[in-house]
């Protein structure tokens, strides 16, 4: 079955791929909705949830309550700061 690739989705993908602070759902909706794009928190983590069980983005579990996303599908590490919360991309 083929997945309809909507104005929504895209957008969320986009805006995803601009980020590059692997941020949560809420932080990708918020972003959405500053430049104007409607798409609902229920859409946003909907859509971020299946690209990552489809492998098109990747998820981070920082804890157990903190889901993150990233939108850069090449192989890496991560580093987070256990002081500020800051999570980035470490090279191999």
């Amino acid at each position: 079955m083929e997945k309809r690739n909507t104005a929504q989705k895209r957008a969320i993908q986009e805006t995803l791929e601009r980020m590059h602070n692997h941020p949560t759902a809420t932080m990708v909706a918020e972003e959405l909705a500053k430049n104007g794009n409607r798409a609902s928190r229920a859409t946003v983590f909907r859509v971020l949830a299946n690209a990552a069980d489809e492998g098109t983005i990747g998820r981070l579990r920082i804890s157990q309550d903190d889901v993150r996303y990233d939108g850069n599908n090449k192989r890496h590490y991560h580093l987070h700061c256990r002081v500020c919360g800051k999570v980035v991309d470490c090279k191999l």
